[in-house]
């Protein structure tokens, strides 16, 4: 229900009302006097007659509390003082700030511009070997910036100084090879050979505000793993699916029925040729194989060997893969026929979890970067030889299909 305001009164109730309130604001009983403390002189009573003392002198009003209006007032003015206290000066920058033709939070956030980056070394049109892949990257940046290179899809980040100054060695041969790993990930290959060319590397400067700057420094690549036959690796299922027990009937079916590409013969076929050759088998035939070359296991470390580190999904091997050539010696026959017996009775020579035929030097995930680490297909290149024999040009499969 609505109530009626004070304006709406007839001028009587309204008077009424008014005198109501002032004797009951008048009668608020009077202040409690202060106590004295020790040793404040009290002042005199006024002798009667004077001015404001005794009965016959005019007598002070007696004091009051405060109307509830001055109540009312002093509320306003605290709120008013803590709000400017508060939010005064803050609207006043605002104020400035827009006058100025700006904006407070764009203020904070209008950097966009791109930093500085200028690119000393290398020059464009440098040629890269495989076997001297080191190159010098330096230049200057904002300060504060990161700077990235990247090559074919795969990055690196250089270290930048407080000063901005970046320089440092980049091995392109490596970025150019993790970058192809993926790319034969993604197509489900083997690898995939860097392409003799030019290439290009993108050199990204960015600030903190993601402002960027690039610059771009094109060379031109030798890459010997281009000699390598354009199927030497085909699509096949995923690794590790393969066990030790399927590796065992691969390489049984590689003895027995696959004669022998040829006879041992050093810096012909030898280890390095039969180790490209065994893990183009197994590579073709789905398991992760790599070639392992490191100090000859049988002789006490004397002498560099090549051979094939085999992973299946129970366990790795190592497999000799001279076992495979034809002996070369006068009555080499017996050895070969006795490697056939021992393959038949279930020995599996040449599978080996020996100790020392994992003390290689390095891995080599692919025939690609082994050729490349040594700067030329000539100590890999078994398929020019069988070529030259006149013999198979691919290692078949596990189903006899070239």
């Amino acid at each position: 229900m609505g109530g009626i305001r004070f304006d709406q009164l007839d001028p009587e109730t309204q008077r009424r009302i008014l005198q109501e309130l002032r004797e009951q604001v008048e009668g608020a009983p009077p202040a409690e006097p202060v106590p004295e403390e020790p040793g404040t002189a009290r002042e005199e009573e006024p002798a009667p007659g004077e001015p404001g003392r005794g009965a016959a002198g005019p007598v002070s009003p007696p004091q009051r509390g405060m109307s509830p209006f001055t109540i009312l007032i002093m509320i306003g003015v605290l709120i008013f003082g803590v709000y400017y206290a508060c939010f005064g000066q803050t609207r006043d920058l605002n104020d400035y700030i827009h006058a100025s033709g700006g904006d407070s939070v764009a203020a904070t956030a209008a950097d966009t511009v791109p930093p500085e980056l200028a690119v000393s070394s290398p020059q464009g049109g440098i040629r890269v070997e495989a076997r001297a892949p080191d190159v010098w990257f330096a230049g200057r940046t904002e300060p504060g910036a990161v700077v990235m290179l990247e090559l074919e899809g795969a990055t690196r980040e250089l270290s930048v100084d407080q000063q901005g100054n970046f320089g440092e060695y980049i091995n392109l041969l490596e970025v150019l090879e993790g970058a192809l790993r993926a790319k034969a990930g993604s197509l489900g290959l083997a690898a995939v050979p860097g392409n003799t060319g030019q290439h290009t590397v993108r050199v990204t400067a960015m600030d903190a505000a993601n402002n960027e700057t690039a610059k771009e420094v094109g060379f031109y690549f030798d890459d010997p793993a281009d000699a390598v036959p354009d199927d030497y690796y085909r699509v096949f299922p995923a690794y590790y699916d393969n066990t030790l027990g399927d590796l065992k009937r691969r390489l049984d079916y590689l003895m027995r029925f696959v004669d022998a590409p040829g006879k041992y013969k050093y810096d012909v076929l030898d280890c390095s040729e039969s180790a490209a050759m065994m893990e183009n088998f197994l590579q073709n035939s789905g398991f992760d194989a790599w070639i392992a070359v490191g100090p000859t296991p049988w002789v006490g470390g004397k002498g560099t060997h090549a051979w094939v580190i085999v992973k299946a999904r129970d366990g790795t091997v190592a497999v000799e893969p001279t076992m495979w050539l034809g002996s070369p010696w006068r009555f080499g026959w017996l050895l070969d026929f006795g490697k056939k017996v021992g393959w038949l009775m279930g020995f599996q020579p040449g599978v080996t979890t020996d100790p020392m035929y994992f003390k290689y030097n390095r891995l080599y995930d692919n025939v690609y970067e082994a050729v490349r680490a040594y700067g030329s297909e000539q100590e890999w290149d078994w398929w020019n030889e069988l070529r030259r024999r006149g013999a198979m040009t691919c290692i078949p499969s596990v189903d006899g299909q070239g």
